[in-house]
């Protein structure tokens, strides 16, 4: 079963929470449990399950739990549940007990908005001054669908809040990132989505100045989710860890969790060269609006090839350039298919896939292939800063006017 699939099931039944005797709770005074002491790394992970993932809510809180926070490492979650119909602020410890959440409740909210990109601000705020580290990771934790909602036109990318109606938009992600990375002085060393269908172009350009590392599925993600455990003892283990390390280790071991399912994607994006990507894709994108129609159309079918996700004009960019390529009638210069194809594998540094996937190289784009599509969307995406960096949008028009469709 998927994030997807469990969109509207219903909740499966799990085991009462009982929190530890002595919690405080609501009096945001987290110095009672831990001592404010600078780790290197901090785990956030704003954990949202007001909707129909709840349940999984508490498998992975209970995964965290197998290792907890350590001296080198933070576990902190903004857990909301539909079980208690609210928000707690939660220090992770270890404990035994595989089925009950132990970790003391640090602060109660109550019943916030989860939807709303403010509350993910005043987490990273909040968590920043009781738990400081070198390094955070910001961990969004929900339903996905990358940056834009499959079927209707609508806006509903990623942390879905069924109480209120809200979710957090992809320029809401841009903005609260902004926000956090002033806050903490110096840029978020990753942002990770334990959500489907967010490791995408469009996405990670709304952040790009104020993350260092990505980790997203070009796809839906098994119901599950990450393996807390497993990357939490992989990332103690050892020395000391670079956020480059801490991606590649998180890739590896939800590989090596889910490697015999069908429907497996994971990748690890390195921020620092998204400039270097966009600059290709622009690139890309003029050489194919120069085309005369006969050829665009032709383009049009390397794009009906292109490995693509649940939301089918979702494509792999890696793929894309590779079905363009392979198209003997298409003239683009192989130099500059090259460059593109380069300029991803600097930026995608760890990718795993099922064989199913194994034409995913680690980085989705839009590229409709109706006018359908394209009308749905084109009015919100011109002004996405990955087009506005990339003016991607002009080769799809181009593409598909070549084939009559607008």
């Amino acid at each position: 079963m998927s994030r997807k699939h469990v969109l509207n099931a219903v909740a499966l039944l799990l085991s009462l929470v009982s929190f530890v005797s002595g919690a405080v709770a609501g009096t945001g005074e987290p110095g009672a449990i831990v001592p404010k002491v600078e780790k290197e790394w901090a785990l956030l992970t704003f954990l949202n399950g007001f909707n129909s993932l709840d349940s999984f809510g508490y498998k992975d809180m209970n995964e965290m739990e197998k290792i907890g926070s350590t001296d080198r490492i933070h576990v902190v979650s903004q857990w909301a549940s539909l079980k208690t119909k609210e928000v707690h602020r939660v220090y992770v410890m270890k404990d035994s007990n595989p089925d009950v959440v132990t970790s003391p409740v640090v602060e109660n909210l109550g019943k916030i908005d989860m939807g709303d990109y403010r509350n993910l601000i005043e987490f990273v705020r909040w968590a920043k001054k009781n738990y400081p580290a070198k390094h955070y990771f910001l961990n969004i934790w929900n339903h996905g669908n990358g940056w834009h909602f499959a079927g209707v036109p609508t806006t509903r990318d990623i942390s879905y809040d069924d109480l209120s109606g809200n979710k957090i938009t992809t320029e809401q992600m841009g903005v609260a990132l902004a926000e956090i990375s002033r806050e903490l002085g110096h840029k978020v060393e990753i942002v990770g989505t334990d959500a489907c269908l967010m490791a995408m172009g469009e996405v990670v350009g709304e952040m790009k100045n104020d993350i260092s590392h990505f980790v997203g599925s070009e796809e839906v993600e098994p119901a599950d989710g990450w393996p807390y455990d497993r990357l939490l003892a992989e990332w103690n283990a050892g020395g000391e860890k670079s956020g480059a390390d801490v991606t590649k280790i998180l890739t590896q071991v939800y590989y090596d969790s889910y490697k015999g399912s069908g429907q497996l994607t994971l990748s690890g994006l390195d921020l620092e060269k998204y400039d270097t990507l966009a600059s290709a894709v622009r690139d890309l994108g003029m050489a194919i609006k120069a085309q005369p129609a006969s050829i665009r159309r032709k383009i049009r079918g390397a794009v009906a090839r292109t490995q693509s996700y649940t939301n089918d004009d979702y494509k792999d960019l890696g793929d894309l350039v590779d079905q363009i390529g392979m198209e003997t009638s298409v003239r683009l210069s192989p130099e500059m298919l090259l460059s593109v194809k380069g300029a991803i594998k600097e930026f995608v540094i760890a990718n795993k896939t099922s064989p199913t996937y194994a034409k995913s190289q680690g980085v989705a784009i839009w590229f409709p292939e109706t006018a359908w599509q394209f009308g749905s969307y084109k009015g919100r995406y011109r002004n996405l800063a990955f087009n506005r960096d990339t003016a991607w949008i002009d080769a799809i028009q181009a593409t598909l006017s070549a084939a009559g469709l607008l």
